[in-house]
């Protein structure tokens, strides 16, 4: 009895929605981690904002919006709860990775694509894991085994996914310690 009113108050607060999310987004980071010769960054902040992942492979640069539902009842991508928004989040996220993409001096221009993790419990099955609405690419996390292969157009050369990689990475260092710096002051 304890359990249920437990669960009960946790549904009604919002948190074992939370939870969810965020176990949904250390899955995909799972997921990503298998694309082979990629490399991915996850929680890459601005201010205001967090960009869930960032796949660097040599095929480009993916910037995922990570989105979970415990529902089981759709039918249809399209059908997929606050998907708008979810297009929306992946195409900011993408534009905020470009805008600092472009200040680098790469000499090449940078492929930087958005795209929406959906993961569930009872998503539809869509054709190769992966569809496309409008200029953001949905991927289908139980799918990973089929969408993954779409990474092997080789548009970079192996050092420069290193180094956009690890220019990532250094960002994400220097935010960190400068959110730990702003919180002991």
């Amino acid at each position: 009895m304890v359990v249920l009113v437990l669960y009960e108050i946790r549904i009604s607060a919002g948190t074992i929605f939370r939870r969810a999310g965020l176990d949904a987004q250390d899955a995909a980071h799972d997921l990503l981690n298998r694309i082979s010769g990629a490399r991915v960054i996850s929680q890459v902040n601005f201010e205001n904002w967090d960009v869930d992942h960032v796949v660097v492979s040599r095929d480009g640069v993916l910037v995922i919006e990570t989105k979970w539902t415990g529902k089981s009842n759709i039918e249809n991508v399209r059908d997929f709860p606050d998907l708008a928004k979810a297009l929306d989040q992946a195409r900011e996220s993408a534009r905020k990775i470009r805008l600092l993409l472009s200040d680098a001096d790469f000499r090449q221009p940078i492929d930087v694509e958005p795209a929406v993790l959906l993961m569930g419990i009872a998503l539809p099955e869509v054709p190769g894991g992966v569809t496309r609405i409008d200029d953001v690419l949905i991927l289908i996390g139980h799918q990973s085994w089929q969408w993954a292969t779409l990474f092997q157009t080789r548009r970079l050369d192996s050092w420069m996914v290193h180094a956009i990689a690890g220019g990532l990475e250094e960002r994400k260092r220097l935010m960190a310690a400068s959110a730990n710096a702003a919180a002991e002051q």
